[in-house]
């Protein structure tokens, strides 16, 4: 049986509105008590803002905003692994950082392409 490649653009948008319905719901809250003394108001307002422009992103022809919101999405994935990890991977890890740096490094590996 050979892969549905028609259903490509689809399954982008459903990673992009994926990612974007997740991040909010997990980080408006510390997002929306600005508090910058905070490293955890940083790493919601990045997950938040970006997760946003790489939806937006994706309404333009040139891959840049998709392609710079993957990476940083992607980077502070991995950074919050890296302090999570107490020598147990546990299902919250993989839950919560990841899956979303999984879907940001896919975004930017691959950009606006189908």
């Amino acid at each position: 049986m050979k892969p549905f490649k028609a259903g490509l653009p689809a399954a982008n948008w459903l990673l992009r509105i994926s990612l974007l319905i997740f991040l909010v719901l997990r980080y408006y809250d510390d997002f929306i008590s600005i508090n910058v003394t905070s490293i955890s108001y940083f790493i919601s307002a990045i997950y938040v803002i970006f997760s946003g422009l790489l939806f937006v992103g994706g309404f333009f022809l040139n891959p840049t905003l998709t392609v710079i919101s993957g990476f940083l999405i992607f980077i502070v994935s991995v950074y919050n692994i890296v302090i999570s990890l107490r020598g147990i991977i546990s299902f919250d890890v993989i839950i919560v950082y990841l899956l979303p740096a999984a879907i940001g490094f896919y975004f930017f590996a691959r950009g606006n392409s189908d």
